[in-house]
């Protein structure tokens, strides 16, 4: 049988925390929450960009199809008469429209994958953020790369091929580095003003400290690791 869940047990761990302990609650938290937010910016993004790629070419097959194959009489088996069959050429087109606006509205947000160039850019664009960000950054390399291939420049060939791998149909990064609160939060805030779509998708986070036994910590950082969309 549960326990029931009781205020004055909780206040009674708050109040044996240190100071410094109560310090850092609020700001894990804030971190935790930005990072949750982004995370589901991100997780919205990417599903309808690849949703609409995969409606604009289903649609673009059905629409060839039935430009290619008139039927000026209609078949006994369709019992479908040709203006019904005007209708629905007409709402394809209609569909066909709207894929393509959605196209246009999401596609110049992501690195494009025919290209290194952007891929590049935001790679270096991450890197200059975490610098600014006050962040010590240990590691930034593509997820999924064999052995043979870390180290080497990014190619259009490797970029699809990471892109179709990935849940996301984008290709991922693993980012290591040592931060400050305030470094990691200035760091997922500014994600959003980079020039290409990238999110964090997956993110963890470590309080360190260079605390001996029974002594009062000096220094305290965070160790993260995050796997971002590009």
């Amino acid at each position: 049988m549960r326990r029931p869940f009781r205020m004055d047990a909780l206040f009674e761990r708050w109040r044996a925390l240190s100071e410094a302990d109560r310090r850092r609650v609020p700001l894990v938290l804030g971190v935790l929450l930005l990072a949750g937010t982004l995370l589901g910016h991100g997780m919205a993004n990417l599903p309808a960009r690849y949703k609409a790629e995969q409606d604009f070419s289903r649609m673009t097959g059905r629409a060839l199809k039935l430009k290619e194959k008139p039927r000026v009489a209609v078949p006994r088996w369709t019992g479908r008469s040709p203006a019904a069959l005007n209708m629905e050429v007409a709402g394809l087109k209609e569909e066909l429209e709207h894929q393509k606006t959605a196209l246009a509205r999401l596609g110049p947000r992501f690195a494009s994958l025919t290209d290194v160039a952007p891929t590049r850019e935001l790679l270096e664009e991450i890197t200059r953020l975490a610098e600014a960000s006050d962040m010590e950054l240990n590691l930034l390399e593509f997820k999924g790369l064999k052995r043979e291939e870390k180290g080497q420049a990014p190619s259009v060939d490797r970029l699809a091929r990471l892109a179709k791998d990935s849940p996301y149909k984008r290709p991922l990064v693993r980012l290591t580095a040592r931060a400050s609160y305030r470094g990691l939060m200035e760091f997922l805030d500014g994600l959003a003003e980079l020039p290409y779509e990238t999110a964090p998708v997956w993110l963890s986070v470590e309080v360190k400290t260079d605390a001996a036994a029974n002594r009062r910590p000096r220094l305290q950082w965070l160790d993260v690791t995050m796997d971002l969309t590009l």
